[in-house]
């Protein structure tokens, strides 16, 4: 028991608190935008797919514990893919020569990735006001985007951008 307790002292959240995913950059900056619009998040960045929910704000991205056959079978893909316990994350095209339609890709057994455009119609039809991403948009590839916070940790820069559709 000791053994146990001494190796896991400093990681286990139990002993140490949620403070490093709620009281950091990231969850204070999602915090303090006004959420009465009911506009969604999606994070494109895997490690922080469910910070929009965690503070509060209603998301996209991040861990369904059962099928939300309702979000996503308006992307006509195959229920094979979301008719299921699922992380899910956003890859958002950043050619502004390719225009891809939204679809649906399995990551692994329990993953799978939204594929779309940045102003995609699926992007309205789903009521995405905000997109975090370590990466960056251009106009040209996103012109409903835009930039308005930058939120810096020691090893990724997250950019939090407003999606005007």
């Amino acid at each position: 028991c000791l053994f146990s307790l001494a190796s896991t002292v400093f990681i286990n959240p139990l002993y140490r608190g949620t403070g490093v995913l709620t009281q950091n950059g990231l969850s204070n900056t999602i915090r303090s935008f006004d959420s009465s619009d009911g506009k969604r998040w999606v994070m494109e960045d895997s490690m922080v797919q469910s910070f929009a929910f965690m503070n509060g704000k209603p998301s996209l991205t991040g861990i369904y514990a059962y099928p939300q056959l309702q979000i996503w079978s308006p992307t006509h893909a195959n229920p094979e893919i979301y008719n299921r316990y699922a992380h899910v994350n956003f890859v958002f095209d950043r050619d502004a020569s390719k225009n891809i339609p939204t679809h649906l890709e399995m990551g692994g057994a329990d993953h799978f990735g939204v594929f779309t455009e940045p102003c995609s119609e699926f992007m309205k039809i789903s009521n995405v006001g905000y997109i975090v991403t370590s990466g960056k948009f251009d106009k040209k590839d996103a012109p409903c985007s835009q930039l308005v916070q930058r939120v810096t940790f020691p090893t990724t820069t997250f950019n939090i951008y407003k999606i005007s559709l």
